[in-house]
Formats: structure tokens, sequence, C-alpha cells
């Protein structure tokens, strides 16, 4: 079961496709790879998260074929781009609520992870260090909140107690009886947003992709 919940943690890793420092902190030889209002990619952020995913793929014996590590790289930097651009639109409160989310997942990882020590070996296994993995989910976090932000995203309660009534399964507890509508109700609201998020967010990000004047150096990335 250990392994099982660590092949979904190392996935949602790998798609973290966040810058690890800022810019300014780049080495000034590194190539750019794409650009738009306000920031830049640097080949060696890409690199990361590519070398990332070669890692796992050999974790499990798989072979990423030519074809479709190429398309994997597109889909990573067109991700990182779009994080870059809602870190730039955040607002102090999108910070807040992505720290909070960032601290309470990394909660969840070390649990499920069993020992401090069994996490931080998964993750070196992807060469990833806590500290980078805190930074990366933070980014991310920060990007969710002000993407669910500027989509005005709410669930109402009446929403949620519906989705709890229709969903019986979802809500029993270990003893067979149903857990109660107010415990859930914190969960069910986040889980609720988020599909919403899904269905609204990739045509919002497509505008926000294009207003950005955003340029793909790399013709082999685009």
């Amino acid at each position: 079961m250990k392994n099982k919940i660590f092949s979904g943690f190392i996935a949602l890793v790998l798609f973290l496709a966040t810058p690890a420092v800022a810019q300014t902190n780049q080495n000034a030889a590194d190539v750019i790879i794409a650009r738009g209002n306000g920031f830049v990619i640097q080949r060696s952020q890409l690199d990361e998260v590519i070398s990332a995913i070669q890692r796992a793929s050999a974790m499990t014996q798989t072979v990423i074929p030519p074809d479709k590590l190429k398309a994997i790289k597109s889909e990573t930097l067109k991700r990182m781009i779009q994080v870059q651009i809602l870190l730039n639109m955040a607002t102090d409160a999108d910070k807040a609520t992505g720290k909070v989310n960032a601290d309470q997942q990394l909660t969840t990882m070390l649990v499920r992870a069993g020992s401090p020590e069994v996490f931080e070996s998964k993750l070196k296994a992807v060469g990833m260090t806590p500290e980078g993995l805190r930074k990366k989910l933070k980014q991310e976090a920060t990007a969710t909140a002000t993407l669910t932000r500027k989509l005005g995203v709410t669930i109402t309660d009446a929403e949620a107690k519906k989705y709890y009534d229709d969903h019986p399964e979802n809500f029993t507890s270990n003893g067979g009886g149903l857990v109660e509508f107010k415990s859930a109700e914190t969960n069910i609201k986040d889980t609720l947003t988020l599909q919403k998020v899904n269905e609204l967010g990739p045509a919002y990000l497509d505008k926000l992709y294009a207003a950005a004047n955003v340029q793909i150096l790399d013709a082999a990335l685009k």
C-alpha cells in the first residue's frame, strides 16, 4: 500500500512544474527558452523537472519514447509558464492561502510516507529535497488560489449539502456509520472548488497565456 501511495506522490511532485528559485539567482549563462510579461523560463528549470520524470520512469523500468518525451517537455513548459503568469497576479491573500494549503499537503505526504526518512529517500530518488518540494508546493498552491479567485469560484452550502446527500458512499466512517455533514463540509467544498476550477480554468488560462506575450525561444518546444 505504501508503494502505491508514493506512486501518486511522485506523480504530484513531477507535475509541480514551477521554477525552484527566482530568475535573478539563475546562472547568467543559462539559456532562456521562454519569456513573457514579467517572467523568463530558463533551460535548467525545465531540465530539472524532465530529469525528475525520467528518474521516476527508471524506477518503474519504464522507457519514455522520444516522441512522448518531446510532448512532455512542451506540456511541462506550458504549465511552468501558466504558473508564472498566475504568480505575477497573486495577492498577499493568495500567497497566504497558498502557504496554508502547501503546508497541509506536505503534512499529508509525510504522514502517508510513514517516516521522514522514507519521505526524504523517495524525494532523493527523483532529485528533490524536502525544502525544494515545499517551495514548489507553495508556488503551485498560490497559483491555484490566484486562479480560483480570478475565476470567482465559490461553493454554496446548498451545493455542498447536495453533494453530501448524493454521494453517501464517500462519507462512511471506519465503523460503517455516516460521517456528519458538518465534519465533511470543508473537504466537500474544497473538492467541488477544484472541480469547477478544472472545468473553467483551461479557457481562462489560454486567454492569460495569449495576453502575456509569451515567446517560446526553442523551436523544439513549440
